[in-house]
């Protein structure tokens, strides 16, 4: 029991840790899938309100239970992509290429908007606005080299992100299924690294070449939802506890004004304070005024050809 609680405790203390070090560099977790990495994570976002954290899911793991406000299923036709702070987005249904964009496009928005507040106000902006960080799960995918390194806007806005994001308060926390070795290097080497256990070659030797060989052989061994934490140093294995759950609301896309609005056909008859003018028809008076006066215009004409000789 003693043994248990000390684990918590340090748990505890890990988790702040971490959030310290979010404000310094990115952070890489990475494990055997179902050891625990999205309770613990949920744990360390529930730790830190003070944090705006954007949650992109591919596996439904967040949108039931996460301890964010909002929530939003992004769906394959969907053109209105709004920025909501404390969001899980689902993107389980779009394509590989569209949830990197859509990824960068809130990444990019985040990053346009700072950017322009330092500009304008300097570096001291900076302080006065929260953390933003992104929890990027299976960010293997998203983040390897080709998707970083591939030459269109897209390509453009992640590498911005990843070489200066932290300069205007934008970080990332990468989550992989042991899967370490297919993250780019362009993370690897600025991460720290939260660990369950991995078992794979490839992994390990990722995971030994940001760290050392005994904190590889440490993560190796590992039991179910233990975790290791390594930022220069390694920690005691440690356990987060359990991650109670609530579900974040539902956020409602308010579909924006069109901006021509459709003019709607007047019934002009209930304006009674301003009656229609009656449109007159000529009568049978009138007509005989218009035969008279072309009959008048024939004899002056006969008359002028019969003077004149023709």
């Amino acid at each position: 029991m003693a043994h248990r609680q000390k684990n918590i405790c340090n748990g505890v203390m890990m988790l702040k840790k971490i959030v310290e070090d979010l404000y310094l560099y990115p952070v890489v977790c990475v494990a055997q899938r179902g050891h625990g990495k999205t309770t613990l994570i949920k744990k360390l976002v529930e730790s830190a309100p003070q944090i705006v954290w954007k949650i992109f899911d591919v596996s439904q793991s967040w949108y039931h239970s996460a301890p964010v406000e909002y929530r939003m299923w992004v769906k394959p036709d969907s053109t209105y992509k709004p920025n909501v702070r404390n969001c899980v987005y689902e993107l389980g249904q779009l394509s590989e290429a569209d949830r990197r964009a859509f990824i960068a496009h809130i990444i990019g928005q985040d990053y346009d908007a700072r950017y322009m507040g330092v500009f304008v106000n300097g570096p001291s902006e900076i302080e006065k606005i929260p953390l933003i960080v992104y929890v990027i799960e299976e960010s293997n995918v998203i983040f390897n080299s080709y998707s970083l390194n591939k030459a269109d806007e897209v390509g453009e806005v992640l590498r911005d992100f990843i070489s200066v994001g932290r300069n205007y308060g934008l970080n990332g926390l990468f989550v992989t299924t042991a899967s370490m070795g297919e993250l780019s290097t362009r993370i690897r080497r600025r991460a720290s690294l939260l660990m369950g256990q991995v078992l794979g070659r490839g992994e390990l030797g990722a995971i030994r070449q940001r760290s050392n060989k005994e904190t590889t052989e440490k993560v190796r061994l590992l039991k179910r939802f233990e975790f290791l934490y390594w930022n220069g140093s390694t920690s005691e294995a440690f356990k987060s506890g359990k991650y109670e759950g609530r579900t974040p609301s539902n956020y409602v896309i308010e579909k924006p004004e069109p901006i021509i609005q459709p003019i709607e056909a007047e019934d002009k008859s209930e304006h009674t304070e301003w009656p229609l003018p009656k449109i007159k028809h000529p009568t049978s008076r009138g007509w005989y005024l218009l035969a008279g006066v072309v009959v008048g215009v024939l004899l002056m004409v006969a008359w002028l050809i019969s003077f004149l000789g023709f």
